[in-house]
């Protein structure tokens, strides 16, 4: 049963804030990371580094990198992946033409040699500039999120094959049920 195009975009926001949220927490915890290591210059010798500059400095590029990944995971999050301004709630809104393949992948986790059970699905929007957007949701909303995007592109591919991906790697814009007569 078709969905009106407000329930359908606000699907789309809800998936974005989730994978929001779980960037969110990753880049609190490189901050973290990254305060630890800080804190490690005040006293270096606690933790059994030598006190000298050598030290120091493998102490504060540990600190520099986790702070800056960090910080840049917790700014995207905050900033550029705001629900209304996210690039794909953007090109849904403004030119749905842009989005031309649209498809679910499973999320894989294997753990020395063996799969891991996992519950989430990502669903790729892929545009003709050749930009890709994964939102990783729950595995049973991954087919109401992939019917939303469909109905607000309409100009996209639905489904991944290896053909399709071929076919987005040399041309994107050719996944465009417009380009495909």
């Amino acid at each position: 049963m078709p969905i009106d195009d407000e329930r359908a975009f606000q699907i789309v926001r809800t998936a974005i804030s989730r994978t929001r949220r779980g960037l969110l927490i990753v880049g609190l915890g490189m901050l973290a990371f990254g305060g630890l290591f800080a804190s490690m210059l005040v006293r270096p010798d606690a933790v059994g580094i030598a006190p000298g500059i050598g030290g120091l400095l493998i102490i504060g590029s540990f600190a520099l990198f986790f702070g800056l990944i960090g910080g840049a995971m917790c700014w995207t999050a905050l900033v550029k992946q705001r629900p209304d301004r996210a690039p794909l709630m953007i090109a849904l809104r403004n030119r749905p033409e842009l989005v031309v393949w649209i498809y679910a992948q499973d999320v894989e986790v294997i753990v020395e040699g063996i799969r891991a059970p996992v519950g989430d699905r990502n669903v790729i929007a892929k545009f003709a500039d050749g930009s890709t957007i994964a939102l990783t949701v729950k595995k049973e909303q991954a087919d109401e999120l992939l019917a939303a995007l469909a109905q607000l592109a309409t100009d996209a591919t639905t489904g991944f094959t290896p053909e399709r991906e071929e076919q987005f790697n040399k041309e994107p814009r050719s996944l465009a049920r417009s380009m495909q007569t």
